[in-house]
């Protein structure tokens, strides 16, 4: 990220990666930072859901997946699918 700080899918993935890895914290500002770069993208913005939802911020984690929804044409079903569950119940794993 730091090599090609305006790239927001290499901003995306390292929080992806932090995320993955338990690092909630860390997940956060470069997935923000993400979603400020690719603002209309739907993975980018249900990645940055996640990452609000594990740090206890349930309606912002809720509004990130609501704006993946409005943004999610062209994804797979599955992908739809699993934005409108956590819309309604959050993530399953936490």
């Amino acid at each position: 990220s730091a090599l090609r700080p305006a790239d927001g899918y290499i901003t995306d993935s390292l929080g992806w990666i932090y995320y993955k890895t338990g690092k909630y914290p860390e997940a956060l500002k470069h997935l923000e930072r993400a979603v400020e770069l690719l603002p209309y993208d739907a993975v980018v913005n249900d990645h940055l859901g996640d990452a609000y939802w594990k740090m206890g911020r349930r309606s912002e984690a809720k509004f990130q997946w609501k704006r993946a929804l409005n943004y999610s044409e062209g994804q797979e079903d599955e992908f739809i699918r699993g934005l409108h569950i956590k819309v309604q119940s959050g993530l399953q794993d936490s």
